[in-house]
């Protein structure tokens, strides 16, 4: 089986730098209510947090990935477009200016004013 992983990188402050923080238990909650909404599509994901740093800014935030799990054995395709839809769901949210998606192939920036790939 080929391996694959796909990951969302998110913060933990609503809109930006100036709003209120969330914690790993609400966006866990948040995880687990969206997969239940999308059991045709049976992703895994490990949540690990992190910390982003820009010059004097540092802001908490949490890695969202999904691996080609053994046991369900899904398309890549399927999990891609399970952690985009994830990400467009925790975008809104805990209304994130921006969230990121990176697989092995591309980056996707979601952001306030549209959706770019590279």
């Amino acid at each position: 089986m080929k391996s694959y992983e796909c990951t969302i990188f998110m913060g933990s402050i609503r809109n930006g730098s100036e709003g209120t923080h969330f914690t790993e238990g609400q966006v866990i909650d948040e995880i687990k209510l969206f997969q239940s909404q999308n059991l045709d599509r049976k992703v895994v994901v490990r949540v690990t947090r992190t910390k982003f740093v820009f010059m004097h800014y540092e802001e908490e935030g949490w890695e969202i990935s999904a691996i080609q799990y053994p046991r369900f054995h899904i398309p890549e395709l399927t999990i891609k477009s399970f952690m985009v839809d994830l990400a467009k769901y925790l975008k809104d949210h805990f209304d994130q200016r921006s969230i990121s998606i990176m697989d092995s192939i591309s980056v996707t920036y979601l952001g306030d004013e549209d959706e770019h790939s590279s």
